[in-house]
C-alpha cells in the first residue's frame, strides 16, 4: 500500500515538472534576443505576451482536437525560433534583421561560400547537418508542446490550463502598472511586434521597386555631349579599387587602429616620398558585412542600391554608369572581378569593354580558400593587360579585390612584381597560416587575421601604385563595406574610407572640397560622402562648366 501511494505521488508530480520544463523553455525561446541591444541579464526580466498565448493554445483542444491545438502550437513557436535563428545569422552577417523578401535568395552565395572555405564534402556535411537539426529541433519542439497536453498524463492539461490563466493574470496586472526595468516594459511584446514589423517590411519592400524604377530613368547628367563629360581627365588612366570588407571600424575601432593607423601614415609617407598627392575621408556604403555587389553597383550608377530587389531593377534598367561615362568619352573601361567563377550575365548592364572574371585571369596557382587569386596577382593582370596597353586613350577600371574576404587565412606575402607570372609563386602561401576553424575560433583569433589581411591589400595597394601605374593616373581605393559585425565589434556606421592618390596633385585636390582630408588617414570629422553620390561628384568635378548640384537626385530614395 505504501508502494502505491508513493507511485501516486510521484504520478502527480511528473505531469508538473514536464508543465514547468516545457513553459520554461517556451519562456527562454521567447524572451531572449538573438541581436544584442545592451540589457544583459535583465531582458530575462520579461513576460512575453505570446507565452500564454502558446500555453493556452496547446492545452485547450481535448480528444481529437488535442492533435490539431497542440499541433498548432507548435507549428507557431517553430516558425518563431526559426526566425529568431534566421534573425541571429542575418545579424551576425549584415547587421539587420531577417527579411525574407531580400535574404532567402542569399542561400545559395553562402553555400558557396562554405564550398569555397571547407571543401565539398565539408560544405556538404554542414548542411546536412543543418537540415538534420532543423529536423530534430522541430520534432523536439512539437514534443515540448505535447507536454502541455500529453493524452497519456491527464493531469498536464489542466496544469497547463491553471498556468496560462495565472500568466494571464500576471501580464495584465504587470501591464496595468506598467512595470519596467529600467525603461524596458517587463510585458514588452517581441513576437508579435516583430512578426508584424516584418509584415510591413515587406510591404515596404514590395513598394519601393516601382519607385525605385521611375528614378533610375532620371538621370542628371544624361545630356552632357561625350567631348565634355569628364574630359579634365583625358589621358589620364583612373582606376577605381574596392577593398573587400574595409570599414570604417578598421580605421578608428581600438581593435585596428594602433596596427592599421599606423600602416595608413606610413603608407602616405612613403607614397609621398614617390611622388604621389594622397587625401582621403569618408563614404557611407549602402551595405554591411556582406553583399558587396550592392557596394560595387551604388557607386557605379549613382543610385542607392541597399537591396537585392533594386539590384535586379537597377539591371533590367538602362541605366547610365560610369563605366559608360568613361566609355562615351574615349576611354577603354575593364571590370576585373576575381571572385566570380561562373558565367557572369550580370556584367552586360555595366557596359565595360571587357571584363575579366576568374578563368579569364588565367591564374595558375592555387586558390587560398575563397580566394581564387591574391590581389597582387589580380593587379599585376591590370598593369600588363590593360594600363600598360592603353597610354594614349587612358583606361578606366574598376576592381573587386577580394584577399580581405572572410575566412581571413592564409595571407598571401608581397612578391616582386617581375616575379608574379602566372601566379605558382603565390602556391607555397596556401599551406601557410592557420585552418578556417582555428581561426573562427574565438573573437581574438578572428579580428588578428582579418587585420593581417587588410594590411595585406594595403601593402599591395602601396606597391602598386608606386609600382605600375604611370603618368597622372588617378587612384580611387575605397571599401566596399564595413566587415561583420562580430569582426567589427557592432560598428553602428556604415562608413568606408576612400583614398584618392595621384602624381598629379590638382587631380586629387579638386575631388577634396568639403570631403577629403590630405593623407592617407580620413579625419574623423570629415563629412560622408554617399556612395551613390561618387559618380555625380567624379562628373562634375572633372567636366567644365559642370557646376556642383550637392547630393544626388537618387539620394532621396533614402534606405
Amino acid at each position: 500500500m505504501d508502494t502505491a501511494l508513493q507511485t501516486g505521488a510521484n504520478d502527480g508530480r511528473i505531469p508538473a515538472l514536464r508543465v514547468v520544463l516545457a513553459i520554461a523553455v517556451l519562456y527562454l525561446i521567447l524572451a531572449v534576443p538573438v541581436i544584442p541591444d545592451g540589457s544583459g541579464a535583465k531582458i530575462l526580466v520579461a513576460l512575453p505576451p505570446a507565452l500564454p498565448v502558446l500555453v493556452l493554445i496547446a492545452a485547450l483542444g481535448t480528444g481529437n482536437s488535442r492533435r490539431m491545438t497542440v499541433g498548432l502550437a507548435a507549428v507557431l513557436i517553430c516558425f518563431i525560433t526559426l526566425f529568431k535563428v534566421a534573425d541571429a545569422l542575418t545579424y551576425f552577417v549584415f547587421a539587420r534583421p531577417f527579411n525574407a523578401y531580400l535574404h532567402l535568395s542569399l542561400v545559395a552565395d553562402g553555400v558557396r561560400f562554405l564550398g569555397s572555405t571547407l571543401g565539398s564534402i565539408g560544405a556538404t556535411g554542414t548542411v546536412v547537418a543543418a537540415v538534420a537539426a532543423l529536423t530534430c529541433g522541430g520534432f523536439a519542439l512539437f514534443r515540448l508542446m505535447r507536454m502541455l497536453n500529453d493524452p497519456e498524463r491527464p493531469r498536464a492539461r489542466v496544469l497547463s490550463l491553471y498556468c496560462g490563466g495565472v500568466l494571464v493574470a500576471a501580464w495584465a496586472v504587470a501591464a496595468a502598472a506598467d512595470l519596467r526595468i529600467g525603461t524596458r516594459p517587463v510585458t514588452k511584446d517581441r513576437i508579435f511586434t516583430a512578426a508584424w514589423e516584418r509584415v510591413l517590411e515587406h510591404r515596404d519592400t514590395a513598394r519601393d521597386v516601382p519607385l525605385f524604377r521611375a528614378a533610375v530613368e532620371e538621370d542628371p547628367y544624361a545630356d552632357i555631349a561625350p567631348d565634355r563629360r569628364l574630359s579634365a581627365l583625358k589621358g589620364n588612366d583612373v582606376v577605381v579599387l574596392f577593398v573587400e570588407s574595409y570599414g570604417r571600424a578598421t580605421v578608428e575601432s581600438p581593435l585596428f587602429a594602433p596596427r592599421i593607423g599606423l600602416r595608413l601614415d606610413a603608407i602616405g609617407k612613403r607614397l609621398d616620398r614617390a611622388g604621389l598627392t594622397t587625401a582621403s575621408g569618408w563614404m557611407a556604403s549602402a551595405t554591411y558585412g556582406g553583399q558587396s555587389w550592392l557596394a560595387h553597383s551604388t557607386l557605379l550608377s549613382g543610385l542607392r542600391i541597399d537591396r537585392q530587389t533594386r539590384y535586379k531593377a537597377l539591371l533590367d534598367s538602362r541605366r547610365a554608369t560610369l563605366a559608360r561615362d568613361f566609355r562615351n568619352a574615349g576611354w577603354r573601361t575593364v571590370l576585373m572581378a576575381p571572385a566570380i567563377v561562373r558565367s557572369w550575365p550580370d556584367a552586360g548592364f555595366y557596359g565595360f569593354d571587357r571584363t575579366y572574371t576568374a578563368p579569364d585571369l588565367t591564374y595558375r596557382g592555387l586558390a587560398l580558400h575563397y580566394m581564387t587569386m591574391p590581389d597582387q596577382y589580380t593587379l599585376s593582370a591590370l598593369a600588363h593587360r590593360e594600363l600598360s596597353a592603353n597610354r594614349d586613350s587612358g583606361t578606366f577600371a574598376v576592381v573587386a579585390l577580394t584577399s580581405s574576404h572572410a575566412p581571413w587565412t592564409p595571407i598571401p606575402l608581397l612578391k616582386r612584381w617581375d616575379d608574379i607570372g602566372d601566379g605558382r609563386v603565390f602556391d607555397a602561401s596556401a599551406f601557410t597560416g592557420a585552418p578556417p576553424e582555428a581561426v573562427w575560433s574565438s573573437s581574438a583569433t578572428l579580428r588578428g587575421a582579418y587585420a593581417d589581411s587588410i594590411a595585406y591589400v594595403l601593402a599591395t595597394i602601396e606597391s602598386f601604385v608606386i609600382e605600375k601605374t604611370g603618368g597622372n593616373a588617378l587612384v580611387i581605393v575605397l571599401g566596399d563595406h564595413q566587415p561583420l559585425p562580430y569582426v567589427s565589434a557592432n560598428a553602428p556606421t556604415r562608413d568606408v574610407p576612400v583614398h584618392v592618390m595621384s602624381r598629379n596633385g590638382a587631380l586629387v585636390r579638386a575631388l577634396a572640397p568639403g570631403w577629403l582630408s590630405p593623407g592617407m588617414r580620413p579625419a574623423t570629422a570629415a563629412t560622408s560622402l554617399p556612395m551613390e553620390d561618387f559618380r555625380g561628384r567624379l562628373i562634375e568635378t572633372f567636366t567644365p562648366g559642370i557646376p556642383r548640384s550637392g547630393p544626388a537626385t537618387a539620394g532621396a530614395l533614402g534606405q
